[in-house]
Parts: C-alpha cells; structure tokens; sequence
C-alpha cells in the first residue's frame, strides 16, 4: 500500500473501534430496510457506511436508490458528488 493510498482512506478503515461500530450498523439498516424499503433515508446512511467500509458498488448501488426515492433531498448535491467519487476511484482501476 502506497502513502496515497493511505491518505485516501476513511478514518474509520483505519479505526477498530469506527470499524466495530459500521459492522453493528450495518445489519440494522438492512432490517430497517426490510420493514420500510421506501423510507429513502436509511439506504443514503447504509450507503454512507458503505463508502467508510470503501464497499464502493454497494455505496452506488444504496446511494442511487436513495436518489430515486428522495429526487428532491436536500441532499442531493451531496450524494451526487459521493457517486461522481465512486465513479471516479472506479475509472481509476481500469
């Protein structure tokens, strides 16, 4: 692992304790989820963790949900700069 690649990552991939604490997060978003999959909020926070556990495909897919869900969100412009990133670190693979 080179240094950019460590200066890019989440502080909480480098955390034990922020790590333990989007693994517990994680399962009850998902149960969240289950019981209201059109509430959008929850599928923006899962794909917040998602982005912190740099699960980057699971982050588009939750994040692009929520942007159907929620067209208008406050949030928009956010998200839209969260997917712009993933795509970007995507391009980068290839």
């Amino acid at each position: 692992m080179t240094d950019d690649t460590r200066a890019r990552k989440p502080a909480a991939a480098a955390d034990p304790k922020a790590r333990e604490f989007l693994r517990n997060a994680d399962p009850v978003l998902a149960q969240l989820i289950d019981a209201r999959p059109d509430y959008p909020e929850e599928y923006r926070h899962r794909g917040l963790i998602h982005l912190q556990q740099l699960n980057h495909r699971a982050a588009k897919a939750d994040l692009e949900r929520f942007l159907k869900l929620e067209p208008n969100a406050p949030e928009r412009h956010q998200v839209e700069q969260q997917l712009l990133l993933i795509e970007r670190w995507k391009a980068g693979l290839n």
